[in-house]
């Protein structure tokens, strides 16, 4: 992914986003500032509650050169080397029961954070960066800023907001991963 420098001010560029539909929202965010961007989902039960939405924002905004979409586990489809990789991981760990698309969006397998951050460094360009999102209130075991150092990356912590309606209520977290 090629970009305008959007690592540098991840705060001020990603606080809008974190507000509304941050999550479904990301890669649109990331083609407003002239990137290319290659839409992944990382394991079937995202797929399966949110079929087709994202070719159908791709083809309705005209993007069709920029943007794509690739299903797999996690990074199996994905070849290519990426100065910035956005995951937003689900922050609680468990299985969700079928049909549950809140529960899919917000579970998943324990293992998850800990097979991404062992192979996002062979997609991470030199100097590039993972930004990750977190809710404080689903503990330490899907934290980046726990889980990220284990596996060699820096972890800074450039957002913090609390969210006092919804469903997650709590301070939600924007960190940067950097390979030490």
């Amino acid at each position: 992914m090629r970009a305008r420098n959007v690592s540098a001010e991840p705060t001020r560029l990603l606080k809008r986003r974190l507000r509304s539909t941050w999550a479904r929202e990301r890669g649109l965010w990331a083609l407003s500032w002239g990137c290319t961007v290659l839409l992944g989902w990382c394991f079937p039960t995202f797929r399966r509650w949110q079929r087709g939405m994202p070719e159908e924002n791709i083809e309705q905004y005209g993007l069709t050169d920029k943007a794509s979409v690739r299903q797999g586990d996690l990074f199996e489809t994905v070849p290519e080397t990426f100065d910035c990789i956005i995951f937003n991981h689900p922050f609680f760990c468990g299985v969700p029961p079928e049909g549950d698309t809140v529960a899919a969006s917000m579970l998943a397998p324990e293992d998850l954070i800990h097979r991404f951050l062992e192979q996002a460094p062979s997609h991470l360009r030199s100097g590039g960066v993972i930004v990750m999102p977190f809710y404080t209130k689903a503990g330490t075991a899907n934290d980046p800023a726990v889980q990220g150092p284990k596996h060699g990356f820096n972890v800074t912590t450039c957002f913090r907001a609390m969210s006092n309606s919804g469903l997650q209520t709590g301070e939600i977290l924007i960190h940067e991963l950097r390979r030490i």
